[in-house]
Order: structure tokens, then sequence, then C-alpha cells
């Protein structure tokens, strides 16, 4: 995970800092298995599931990242 940044604040040139989040909120949908199509290709597994994390800045900002699985 790369180091959060709050936007408003560094638009502003405000010090801050970002607390870690306790966890974050994922889905759990199911991951599509990997098959060869009829020409022979192979098509891997598809995963549609994503974490969303809530950050929260020294200055009262908060913001959400989503991270996707691949």
């Amino acid at each position: 995970m790369n180091k959060p940044i709050c936007e408003k604040c560094v638009q502003k040139g405000k010090k801050y800092s970002v607390t870690e989040p306790l966890g974050g909120f994922t889905t759990l949908m199911g991951i599509s298995p990997g098959y060869w199509n009829e020409e022979g290709e192979y098509i891997p597994p598809y995963n549609p599931n994503y974490t969303t994390y809530t950050y929260n800045c020294s200055n009262g900002h908060s913001w959400n990242k989503v991270e996707k699985y691949v």
C-alpha cells in the first residue's frame, strides 16, 4: 500500500498526518474460473472483488481509497 496523501492539505500547503485505517470493507463476490475458449486461448480467472479503506488526516479531512484485486 502506498503512503496516503491528503489532497486537500497538499492543495492548501498545510502540514498533516494521516491515521492508518483500521481494516477496510472488502466485497466477497465469487471468482470466475479460468477456461479455454473455442480458439484454444486460455482466459485467466477474474476476481471482481475490491477493498475500500477510509483515511483521516489531522486537519479533519477524510477520503476513501479503493484497491482492486487483479
